[in-house]
């Protein structure tokens, strides 16, 4: 066996590019520790690819390192409200408020996640700070709309 075909079949590689640059990415970080950044490439590759508590174990650890980047509790939130363990995105989403409080992304996606939980007030709340932040987000008047018939 050559070492080039040694080297391809030292991780699976996926038919999507998505799937071959997370190949790329782990063959050349192999051996190495990680930092908070390197933790969060590997959480998003591993949600772009399907692996959910893969990516919440990543993106779990680079939060860790690094508390204060809300990407990294929106991301986790993410993931997290795609596997529908919509407690834990409520908590990501909420960081993300909290260290970002002019984000309206992030109180559109916390109120998100409380009105799946039956939350009612809480997502109300959610979306009325939304519009407050910015008042044309269609989607959170469309929910707030929803949420109070």
């Amino acid at each position: 066996m050559s070492a080039t075909a040694g080297f391809k079949n030292k991780w699976k590689r996926s038919k999507s590019a998505i799937g071959n640059l997370e190949s790329l990415y782990r063959s050349v970080t192999d051996g190495q520790t990680l930092d908070a950044q390197g933790l969060y490439i590997c959480g998003v590759l591993a949600h772009e690819n399907g692996r959910l508590g893969e990516a919440a174990t990543f993106l779990g650890k680079a939060v860790c390192l690094k508390p204060d980047e809300a990407s990294y509790h929106i991301k986790l939130g993410q993931v997290c409200e795609q596997a529908d363990w919509l407690r834990q995105a409520s908590f990501a989403f909420l960081h993300a408020v909290y260290i970002n409080p002019s984000d309206d992304e992030s109180w559109f996606r916390l109120g998100r996640t409380y009105a799946a939980q039956d939350l009612t007030s809480h997502a109300s709340a959610c979306f009325r700070q939304t519009l407050y932040l910015r008042a044309d987000h269609h989607n959170a008047r469309t929910a707030l709309d929803i949420i109070t018939k």
